[in-house]
């Protein structure tokens, strides 16, 4: 869901970016680097939440949101602004209640930098350029967010070994079937084994530890340049996750579904950029 504002400020562009920079920093956004458009100035994007927030949580201020604000300036001194809110309402089921919430963050963002709703001036801006350049800027953040999974996969993977080894029970459920079966069967051997033994036992254990989770590093690595490393890596992850459904433990194949579907999203992202490029 997508609303935008047309709106002109009495201040100088520099004032207005600097006062839409302040604004949104202040409501929790971050800003992204940007390109310029046209002849003007970078377009101001900032993002907030993620997809993961938008899909789990309730809160408003955990959804996905990409704000993009276009300005341009006025021969007397004053400011045009295009400003839209991009906001990810997968799972939300009161969409109505999303964009009033939206219409209100823009509300104040037009108070914000002292603006006064506007007709909008086609000559002011390229608003079909400022689309594309927003659809860019979402499918790059699925696409990154696609990627990092493989690396939040291999890091947890390594934390439940440590976890386990440190006496704990607490496990990631993100994490790998595959090192869990691993650090099942050297926790069996170091039961039994002498002291010399188990400190060998353990170096192995970690060792093979670290290989499984660095092929996942491998993956987000090559995924970021080809999308065969989303494929084989998808493909190896379901593979893992169905060791969670030999045990009958639903909830780790379970999420190993989400994680999965949240890697076909940055795949899908990836291929919609190289449609673009």
């Amino acid at each position: 869901m997508k609303l935008t504002r047309t709106f002109t400020s009495q201040e100088t562009e520099p004032a207005v970016r600097e006062l839409v920079a302040k604004y949104l920093q202040s409501q929790g956004y971050e800003q992204r680097e940007s390109e310029p458009l046209l002849n003007s100035e970078p377009l101001l994007v900032f993002e907030r939440g993620s997809e993961q927030g938008s899909a789990l949580s309730t809160a408003p201020d955990q959804r996905s949101i990409t704000a993009v604000v276009q300005t341009t300036p006025n021969a007397d001194r004053t400011t045009n602004l295009v400003a839209s809110l991009d906001i990810n309402t997968t799972g939300q089921s009161d969409v109505e209640q999303e964009r009033a919430l939206a219409d209100e963050e823009l509300n104040r963002l037009v108070a914000a930098v002292a603006g006064q709703p506007l007709v909008a001036n086609p000559q002011a801006t390229d608003v079909a350029a400022l689309v594309r350049l927003e659809e860019k800027f979402r499918l790059e953040k699925r696409f990154k967010e696609g990627v990092n999974w493989f690396y939040w996969i291999a890091g947890l993977s390594l934390i439940n070994t440590i976890i386990l080894f440190a006496g704990g029970s607490l496990n990631f459920v993100v994490g790998l079937g595959v090192t869990q079966i691993v650090d099942s069967f050297f926790s069996s051997i170091i039961e039994t084994a002498g002291s010399n033994a188990t400190i060998t036992a353990r170096l192995i254990n970690v060792a093979i530890d670290i290989l499984i989770a660095g092929f996942f590093v491998l993956f987000g690595f090559l995924a970021r340049r080809n999308r065969v490393g989303f494929i084989f890596g998808m493909i190896v992850y379901f593979l893992d996750g169905l060791l969670f459904l030999f045990v009958s433990d639903y909830f780790g194949f379970g999420f190993h579904l989400f994680a999965l579907y949240g890697i076909l999203s940055g795949l899908t992202a990836s291929i919609k950029l190289r449609q673009k490029a």
